[in-house]
């Protein structure tokens, strides 16, 4: 019984390690904070410019 509760935690780190490459983040993929905050100020930005044409209209 104890054999088989060590190679079933064998098989899954096993498993964790050939899922590894699959799990992680390209370096080409990942976007820098700096892009981030520039594309969170265009969205707050968007928003403003709406808000305002419905408080006008």
């Amino acid at each position: 019984m104890r054999k088989i509760f060590i190679v079933s935690l064998f098989n899954c780190f096993i498993v964790l390690l050939l899922a590894m490459p699959v799990l992680a983040v390209k370096p080409e993929e990942a976007t820098p904070p700096g892009k981030r905050i520039e594309e969170r100020r265009e969205q707050i930005k968007e928003l403003r410019e709406r808000v305002a044409t419905r408080v006008t209209e």
